[in-house]
């Protein structure tokens, strides 16, 4: 045989060889189709990968959300407390002492002493009632911060038998003041158990004063959320990019049967796996969410725990 008949014979064997792959495949035109995918189909990428950007600005914003919502659960101040005895006499400087503890969180007041003692700076909400027996009594009290008139109430059973007072006052505090029941005018007596209390709330912390992350442990988060969510539209992004690219590949290999298409098991695979991670990635925000609103719940049970 010559040469010339040999390289038509092998130029044969290879053409034959080239179309028995195409025909396998589905065709040539499947794979080029796919290649050659209108723009619209590259401007949906760019807006995929703006959207798990934002979706991962919010995450992070919702982590350092959770951060201080849990630093300011930690640091709740409360407390109620009334007097076991029928009759309060004032002492120790005129400070009426109530020595029985309803809700003490925090533990800023001392019912040794009658004194509360702020944790922590901020705005502090306190209520004070009184009552004085039938025994024609009256009896001015005041609130007291440090020695400074803050409110004031009398009771006057002279003329109102079993007559009551009430005051209550929002003050600003720095952590180490000291607030207290004192008296300042007539019998220096109260008709004791639960019909005098003083109560006082933590209602807004001072700026500054949540326990936030520091800058090096916030970056740190940044960096982990970042790299994570990160690598989960990298993934994002290599489904797009089998579904809109692969396209011709899985329908050439949808004609055949499963036992000649391991092509499109293995894309089928890939998909599912991007789906699951992008559902984890849903589930996440979601669970961030459910974080945020069982703590804000939890703060305002403890708040009207400790107003009642």
């Amino acid at each position: 045989m010559s040469c010339s008949s040999r390289r038509r014979v092998v130029s044969g064997t290879s053409t034959a060889l080239l179309c028995f792959i195409l025909m396998m495949l589905g065709g040539g035109g499947g794979i080029v189709d796919g290649l050659q995918q209108p723009a619209v189909e590259e401007i949906s990428l760019d807006q995929q990968a703006v959207g798990i950007g934002g979706l991962q600005t919010q995450v992070i914003a919702l982590q350092r959300e959770v951060n201080k919502l849990k630093a300011r659960a930690a640091k709740a101040v409360s407390f109620t407390v009334y007097s076991s005895k029928p009759t309060m006499t004032a002492i120790n400087q005129g400070i009426f002492v109530f020595d029985m503890v309803v809700s003490n969180i925090a533990n800023g007041y001392d019912a040794l002493t009658g004194v509360f003692t702020a944790p922590y700076s901020g705005t502090y909400l306190f209520v004070l009632n009184i009552m004085v027996d039938n025994n024609n009594k009256y009896i001015q009290v005041a609130i007291d911060k440090s020695g400074t008139l803050l409110a004031l109430t009398h009771a006057d059973s002279i003329n109102d038998p079993w007559d009551k007072g009430m005051c209550h006052v929002t003050a600003h505090l720095n952590s180490g003041d000291r607030v207290y029941v004192r008296h300042n005018a007539g019998l220096p007596e109260l008709f004791g158990e639960r019909w005098s209390s003083f109560s006082g709330i933590l209602a807004l912390h001072a700026t500054g004063e949540i326990n936030t992350p520091s800058k090096a442990a916030s970056r740190k988060m940044d960096s982990d959320y970042r790299r994570e969510l990160g690598t989960m539209r990298w993934k994002v992004l290599l489904c797009f990019f089998l579904t809109f690219v692969g396209d011709g590949l899985v329908d050439g290999l949808q004609k055949r049967s499963d036992d000649v298409n391991p092509l499109q098991q293995v894309v089928q695979q890939q998909s599912l796996i991007i789906q699951q991670q992008a559902a984890k990635l849903t589930a996440l925000q979601n669970a961030f969410n459910e974080l945020r609103v069982e703590l804000i719940t939890e703060l305002r049970a403890r708040a009207e725990k400790a107003g009642e």
